[in-house]
């Protein structure tokens, strides 16, 4: 059951939760994140005001999706939310559509009354905006970027309205007295003209009979604004929200100080930190090659790749080798898509090959405690949470936008720092700093501020 003060913000992928986290931790806000629900009654376990629990929606089938989420929803049997919170992918990657008719549909039957479903898919500040209903990274075309060569989830047009939901911008655009069937946009003419204006195109949008308004996002400011409406709306009107990050801090934020966590004891800095990436994204494959480039590395692949991937059969020995190394490397990276050409591999399911290595990979970390781990996938860091017996993260903040950092929270590893990332986000360096912020914390842990010296925050 639920502790009735605890607010839930479900999420599609674990990464993504983490950095909700990590960026509502900069805002004062306590978070949990979690693949599932924690043993609250577990000693000294504490409820946190938030928790983020990933429902592994991002790679799931539809009809999985739904059942995920109509779950989870019911799961809050005792409680009665006028308003429901979810974090996606600002590549529009998953489920979103799925997941916004599920839950409009709860709470539709849960209230009597039809939902609102509010879409915002910009992260300004990781570089994906949103104008004129069109999705741009970096200030390209989604459609235009790696993710339109993307096997697994093709972004085939920049229009959030046409991909979500199979309807042109065209058919959406709200201006004034237009009639509106079920779908709006609230473009940036709208956000120019502030809070009180953009509250009353939504409420226009409504009572002219749409159910779903999807908003633009050029800048941050433009999420302090929607954040700021849906917050007014909130209580008044059944609401879905379906956001990358920006609007949820902005909806959640409070203004107290937080309460720090102690420091947690953590004494390995002597230790390699361990690097374990899932993804085989040209992003990530230029990160790891820069982290080759500055730091004393030990590369072991997960996969074997000939006609189909499977557990590397020399993984285990090989990086018992690497741990038990009396001056052992000071990285020692766990990578699926090394020696591998991604040219040659259409859409196949890794998941389960992954899974098998990284469970390889659990007995020997306890057994060997490195300095600090560095995640990169959100399906790699469940499993790897899942196998050493971890209930979630706690998060402490950000090092760069969407990239959270915190500690392991439960199991034999509590306390181990950790660093968190998606396959598509981060600079360049982004690996490099993770492995330096992992070594500090190992050597003085902190408590839930930002590290001192942090370097410039760096966009994918």
């Amino acid at each position: 059951m639920w502790p009735s003060n605890v607010t839930i913000v479900y999420a599609d992928d674990f990464t993504g939760a983490a950095a909700l986290g990590g960026a509502l931790r900069e805002l004062s806000v306590d978070s949990f994140v979690a693949n599932a629900p924690p043993d609250w009654s577990l000693p000294g376990q504490k409820i946190p005001e938030l928790l983020i629990l990933n429902s592994a929606t991002r790679d799931a089938g539809v009809p999985t999706t739904r059942k995920i989420v109509r779950g989870l929803l019911e799961s809050q049997s005792t409680l009665a939310p006028m308003t429901l919170l979810f974090r996606v992918d600002s590549t529009m990657r998953g489920n979103i559509a799925t997941i916004a008719r599920e839950a409009g549909a709860f709470l539709a039957e849960r209230t009597g009354r039809e939902a609102l479903i509010c879409v915002s898919i910009a992260n300004p500040q990781a570089g994906r905006t949103v104008e004129g209903g069109q999705l741009r990274i970096s200030g390209v075309l989604a459609s235009d970027t790696e993710l339109a060569q993307d096997p697994t989830w093709k972004v085939t047009t920049s229009d959030v309205a046409e991909f979500l939901f199979g309807l042109p911008a065209s058919v959406l655009a709200l201006d004034g007295n237009a009639e509106v069937n079920s779908f709006a946009l609230i473009d940036g003419s709208a956000l120019d003209a502030g809070i009180e204006r953009v509250g009353q195109r939504v409420r226009s949008a409504k009572d002219s009979g749409a159910g779903v308004i999807i908003f633009d996002g050029r800048n941050m400011n433009d999420s302090e604004i929607v954040g700021k409406v849906l917050r007014e709306l909130d209580g008044g009107v059944p609401l879905v929200v379906l956001d990358s990050g920006p609007v949820l801090s902005s909806l959640l934020r409070r203004e107290s100080e937080p309460e720090l966590h102690d420091g947690f004891e953590w004494a390995h800095a002597a230790r390699p930190v361990v690097v374990v990436s899932g993804s085989s994204t040209g992003r990530t494959s230029e990160q790891l090659e820069r982290l080759r480039e500055s730091a004393s590395c030990v590369t072991i692949p997960l996969l074997h790749r000939e006609k189909s991937p499977i557990p590397n059969t020399e993984l285990g020995r090989e990086l018992e080798a690497a741990l038990a190394l009396e001056s052992p490397a000071d990285v020692i990276e766990l990578n699926s898509s090394h020696s591998s050409d991604q040219k040659n591999v259409e859409a196949i399911d890794f998941a389960r090959p992954v899974r098998d290595a990284i469970a390889q990979v659990a007995a020997l970390l306890l057994d060997h405690p490195p300095a600090g781990l560095a995640v990169v996938g959100g399906e790699t860091c469940l499993y790897l949470l899942e196998v050493i017996g971890a209930q979630g993260i706690r998060p402490l903040g950000l090092l760069e936008p969407l990239v959270a950092f915190g500690t392991v929270a439960g199991g034999p590893l509590d306390g181990m720092p950790i660093v968190t990332k998606g396959g598509l986000v981060g600079g360049d360096n982004v690996l490099e700093r993770a492995v330096l912020y992992l070594k500090r914390e190992a050597i003085s842990p902190m408590s839930a501020v930002k590290p001192s010296g942090q370097v410039e925050r760096e966009g994918s």
